[in-house]
């Protein structure tokens, strides 16, 4: 018994040491781990508040290099992973033969493939809960960083000239609501995470349950909506585990949508009104349906191929459109608040299914294995973080540039459970063999 439980030990972590010589790849593992909380901290633009947004850079782009030397070449024996990872990134790349703009489009898709191969990088240097657990430190300590900012009026200059926005919203660190929603969201992903991971649930669900009072505070209804979503999380794992009670609540659910659906219909009332009124916004959500407008219109002329990649802000045949959005804004953001209409304009049809292949097949390759006794926390909020960003990206942009979190984030994901998935497996087998025999 004894000899079993120290062969699982060795096993299930095959770099620990018992000697006294130094632990190096333990160090170096370390290191990784802190380099990548570091990255999804620079991606979420958190150092623009301190004016630090160049050495962080500078940082994650040297780190990047000597992680992507060492880890991608072993990617290479797995090809379908890095084309399924590489597809999107070498199709902007390709746009600018076809492009308005060449040498922005070769500018940004080499920043692009830079930041895909970082992800991919990532994905095989950690393993999922590692992922997990670098994701949680990173995003939450982003949320207590924002939070002290309320309290405590860090920075006050800055604060009244970019970060308070008088008494509107909060925004934390951040320059902008929505990107601070984007984080609390993320961050509620974490939390679920190790709400089902870990044996000790209540101080993360308490984490989790803090989160709302900041979200109203900053007023972005969008990841509002989406925190909602991600609190019935816990609830759904819980009945995948359980297959008679998931097929009753799930007839259960259907049957009230449907019940809801005829009331609406018999009342004439407008269920997509009806949410729009409750959030706050217009039927045109804030005007972003003008954006759209001139996006499909520009779509509509190069439907397959597209401008080329972010060329459509940069081409001086666009300069009126370019100059009417910047005046409708009211900053310098370059895009339609909207990734696949983004994505329609600088790479057409093709290039936003290009786009779509990375959480679709997040989805798809974690969907079979969340059932059944076996089911891991980790093919939950695998799924339920591709479905969020999928949702966000028809009104934000969480995929499409080049330094997103949310798809450094999947991409590494994906990674990181195609590489290791069969060493998870084996595990719980081993740990289910060792109860079995004790």
């Amino acid at each position: 018994m004894t000899r079993k439980y120290n062969s699982t030990i060795t096993e299930t972590f095959p770099d620990q040491t018992f000697h006294g010589s130094t632990n190096w790849r333990g160090i170096v593992d370390k290191v990784i781990f802190a380099y990548v909380v570091f990255v999804f901290i620079t991606f979420t633009s958190a150092f623009k508040m301190f004016e630090l947004v160049t050495p962080a850079s500078a940082i994650v782009y040297l780190g990047g290099v000597i992680l992507i030397c060492f880890k991608v070449p072993v990617l290479f024996s797995r090809p379908l992973i890095l084309a399924t990872v590489m597809l999107f990134p070498i199709y902007a790349f390709t746009s600018s033969f076809w492009g308005v703009d060449p040498t922005v489009t070769i500018r940004h898709s080499i920043q692009l493939m830079f930041t895909s191969l970082l992800a991919a990088s990532i994905g095989y240097a950690l393993r999922p809960h590692q992922l997990m657990m670098a994701m949680s430190v990173a995003f939450g300590a982003l949320v207590a960083v924002s939070v002290a900012n309320l309290w405590l009026q860090v920075v006050p200059a800055f604060q009244e000239k970019f970060y308070l926005h008088g008494s509107e919203y909060f925004t934390g660190i951040f320059h902008h609501k929505n990107t601070l929603g984007a984080v609390l969201c993320m961050a509620s992903l974490c939390f679920s995470y190790l709400i089902l991971k870990s044996t000790s649930r209540w101080p993360f669900v308490i984490l989790l349950l803090s989160v709302l009072p900041v979200l109203l505070f900053s007023r972005s209804t969008t990841s509002l909506v989406l925190y909602v979503y991600i609190l019935t999380m816990p609830f759904v794992y819980l009945l995948c585990r359980q297959q008679s009670f998931r097929w009753v609540i799930g007839i259960s659910l259907i049957c009230a949508g449907i019940s809801i659906v005829m009331l609406l219909e018999i009342f004439e009332l407008s269920l997509i009104d009806i949410g729009l009124e409750m959030a706050g916004k217009g039927r045109d959500i804030n005007g972003r349906t003008s954006l759209w407008a001139i996006a499909l219109a520009r779509f509509s002329e190069n439907p397959w191929l597209g401008v080329g990649y972010q060329s459509f802000w940069t081409a001086e045949q666009f300069s009126t459109d370019v100059n009417w959005v910047h005046g409708f804004l009211e900053d310098s953001v370059n895009h339609f608040h909207n990734a696949w209409l983004e994505a329609l304009v600088g790479l057409g049809i093709l290039g936003t299914a290009a786009m779509a292949v990375v959480p679709v097949t997040l989805i798809c390759v974690l969907l079979p294995g969340l059932f059944g006794a076996h089911g891991s926390p980790i093919n939950m909020v695998g799924i339920y973080f591709s479905v969020l960003v999928l949702i966000r990206s028809n009104l934000e942009i969480s995929l499409y540039y080049q330094h997103q979190s949310e798809s450094v984030a999947l991409t590494a994901l994906l990674v990181s459970f195609l590489l290791y998935s069969k060493s998870i497996k084996s595990t719980a087998r081993k740990v289910e063999n060792n109860a079995t025999n004790f």
